[in-house]
């Protein structure tokens, strides 16, 4: 879904704006590309998380993932994002070392060349960049991206678009921008304060004296940052308090030992009183003193060890009276809190909260509101949201056109075309209410319909990701391997090869619909079109793998070795359909029991699955969990199937009736072995995203406004040998319908 979102330093952008398209704000150094000219060198993005209102945001820059596309086509350099203040053409834009770079020359107008002297005298550093999202990867938390590269939880944009690139006045993020180079030499890198800490918290001593000395070098010529004097004051204390604690720790309790050893030899020694009279009381008088300052000592170094434990847990959330009332060490603490950062990603205490403003809050608010006139069932409608309930969509938009900026008196009094007409024109402005308004609506109506439609195939397949739409090949090393042979004394070993077969190969196709509110639609009031539509259509993608996997598994292709799915070569077909009877299991049973690999070798294969068509499962409930059956001889006998009765999952879908022409028709149905011990066929999504994508399409002319609702994925069949058919009989109902 294309959307807009704008980055402002210290802010979070809220759900009332939408996720695919945004504008990020870097800063950074100007450097000049050629010397005494106009053209300048920039970053422009990198792979830096940036926390947006869903999550942690990242840009991929590996190949494919950028398309440069916009920028070719119109490569113009604004200022601030005013697109009437152009300051000059891009000449070229790429990716290096994980950043988004370009070569920008200033045109020479009045306008251009006055921000053009402050980009070179340095008075201006920052660079934004508006882009679009085309395809995400939601990676869970505590979870790997597809790479590996990045750990959950994280949106990645997999396939994204810059559209514009502008210079601008007050940068949001300080890890890129114009003329950022990776060789700064000893200039101190900005650190962020919590990955600070975290280093603070592994460093020796040693290690704080030596990051000491680098900032004082880094800072010779010039006055320490704000950043490098906090970070020297904050290593500072802590060397300080390491010695304290050291010397406390060490010489006093040793101290007051010698001196309380002292007292007990010199009572243990006064049985003769003259020698007590006669020896000097300057030796206890010193022993004395010294117990009095290692207790001092010690004194002042509890509390320092307290304060410090204290303001340590304080600034990472964590509760210091465990630690003070255990006695725990310092080290042992920040050891405590490492441990915490790594298992559970703690934020920082900075004390700074980042509130919704009241735009936020309307969007919101109006979303769910939209959602619940649809009848739709909401866990934690926002707050609000049931006070817009009885709005229309024409009061909904002079709201909209309000919060946008229309300060026109009498909006309530224009006709619902006029309105209609108005917002059609803020179509294009990625910043205007309304549409964001409805992109959110369908966003959550169509994750709802996702959610809650019933479907049978991912009980029965195996869920697969494919990184692009390329053929992928697949192949296969035998497995058992060679058998272990005897070796005798003095003897050699025999060397074994590897084999490979080749697999399947599998590939994605791209499914979608396009669906627009029209003029029509926005005068009716008919909310059902963001509301009810849209988790139709995904429920419909999921009806479609539905239907196209058992499809594979009714009409019985040629797969990838020539042959049928379920064929006499590949033994796993019936020679004669039954219903479901004992002797049918039994022989569906040991089919999948007696497969054999490639290479020839026996596989244990144990059943898991039968997959029946609707009307089938009461005969199935009635075969596995009888005790005894009845015999030709009108006798009682074990049933050996009931054993099975809480190991095979019964998966009934009415789908195959359908695919078979209805009832009154043979239907075949199927066993399947665990997913464990073989496959069968797998369903593979675009990065593992099963969920379909929405965006909004600028279409100039179009009376309406306009989605696309897409998804990639494949199907394919990986191996014969997890599953057996029975070709069915007649299935129908016991009565006749009227």
């Amino acid at each position: 879904m294309e959307s807009f979102r704008k980055r402002e330093m210290g802010k979070t952008a809220g759900p009332g704006q939408d996720k695919g398209k945004g504008v990020r704000e870097l800063g950074g150094c100007i450097r000049a590309a050629d010397k005494d000219g106009r053209t300048f060198r920039l970053s422009f993005s990198s792979e830096e998380p940036y926390n947006r209102w869903f999550g942690p945001e990242i840009l991929d820059h590996t190949d494919g993932c950028v398309d440069f596309s916009r920028l070719d086509a119109n490569p113009v350099v604004l200022f601030n994002h005013n697109r009437d203040v152009i300051l000059g053409k891009i000449n070229r834009a790429w990716v290096e070392n994980g950043r988004g770079e370009a070569e920008i020359t200033f045109d020479t107008d009045d306008e251009a060349e006055k921000i053009y002297q402050k980009v070179k005298s340095g008075t201006l550093k920052g660079v934004s960049v508006g882009y679009l999202v085309d395809s995400w990867e939601e990676v869970m938390p505590n979870k790997q991206s597809s790479d590996g590269r990045f750990t959950g939880p994280c949106s990645i944009a997999k396939r994204w678009t810059p559209y514009e690139i502008s210079i601008v006045s007050v940068p949001a993020d300080p890890t890129v921008g114009i003329g950022r180079s990776d060789d700064g030499g000893t200039r101190l890198r900005q650190l962020q304060y919590k990955q600070l800490l975290k280093e603070e918290l592994k460093m020796t001593r040693e290690q704080m004296l030596a990051r000491m000395h680098e900032i004082l070098t880094a800072a010779n010529d010039r006055a320490m940052t704000a950043e490098e004097q906090a970070e020297f004051d904050r290593l500072k204390r802590s060397v300080e308090l390491m010695d304290l604690s050291g010397s406390a720790g060490a010489g006093a309790p040793g101290q007051v030992s010698r001196a309380k050893n002292k007292d007990d030899d010199g009572d243990s020694d006064g049985g003769n009183g003259g020698d007590g009279d006669d020896g000097d009381g300057s030796d206890d008088d010193e022993d004395e003193k010294k117990a009095k300052e290692a207790a001092e000592k010690a004194l002042a170094a509890e509390r320092m060890r307290v304060r410090q434990i204290d303001d340590m847990c304080r600034s990472f959330g964590m509760d210091s009276r465990q630690f003070v009332d255990n006695g725990d060490s310092v080290e042992k603490v920040r050891a405590a809190v490492l441990n915490q950062l790594m298992q559970d990603g703690a934020p920082i205490r900075s004390g700074i909260r980042v509130t919704d403003d009241e735009g936020d809050k309307f969007r919101r608010a109006a979303v769910d509101s939209l959602l619940l006139r649809s009848g739709m069932e909401l866990e934690r409608p926002a707050d609000g949201a049931r006070n817009f309930m009885g709005m229309r969509f024409r009061d909904l938009a002079v709201e909209c056109l309000q919060m946008d900026g229309v300060h026109e008196s009498g909006l309530n009094r224009r006709s619902d075309d006029e309105l209609y007409a108005r917002l059609q024109r803020g179509f294009f402005t990625p910043e205007s209410t309304f549409p964001a308004i409805l992109d959110n609506t369908i966003e959550k109506a169509y994750r709802e319909g996702h959610k809650k439609v019933s479907v049978t195939f991912d009980r029965i397949t195996k869920k697969g990701a494919l990184s692009d739409f390329k053929i992928h090949n697949n192949y296969y090393i035998a497995g058992p391997v060679g058998e272990f042979l005897e070796v005798p004394e003095n003897g050699e070993l025999k060397h074994d090869v590897f084999r490979d077969d080749h697999l399947p190969t599998r590939q994605l196709r791209t499914y979608g619909r396009q669906f627009t509110l029209s003029r029509k639609a926005f005068i009716d009031d008919d909310i059902g079109l963001v509301t009810s539509l849209p988790a139709r259509y995904a429920a419909s993608a999921r009806k479609t793998i539905n239907k196209q996997v058992y499809t594979v598994m009714v009409s019985n292709p040629a797969i990838f070795d020539g042959v049928q799915l379920f064929h006499p070569a590949h033994k796993n077909l019936l020679k004669t359909g039954t219903g479901v009877t004992q002797e049918a299991m039994q022989t569906m049973i040991m089919a999948l029991a007696n497969q054999k690999d490639q290479f020839g070798e026996s596989i244990i294969i144990n059943p898991a699955k039968i997959v029946v068509p609707s009307g089938m499962q009461f005969d199935m409930y009635t075969l596995f969990n009888s005790p005894t059956i009845h015999t030709t001889d009108n006798t009682q006998a074990v049933n050996p199937l009931y054993q099975y009765r809480d190991r095979l999952e019964v998966v009934e879908d009415p789908v195959i009736n359908a695919l078979c022409g209805g009832m009154g028709n043979i239907m075949p149905w199927w066993l399947l072995g665990a997913a464990g011990d073989t496959e069968f066929i797998e369903v593979d999504y675009l990065n593992g995203q099963e969920i379909p994508n929405i965006r909004r399409m600028e279409t100039p002319g179009q009376l309406g406004f306009v989605w696309d609702i897409y998804l990639d994925w494949g199907i394919s069949v990986m191996d014969f040998r997890g599953g057996v058919k029975n070709p069915g009989v007649e299935v129908k109902t016991k009565l006749e319908l009227a």
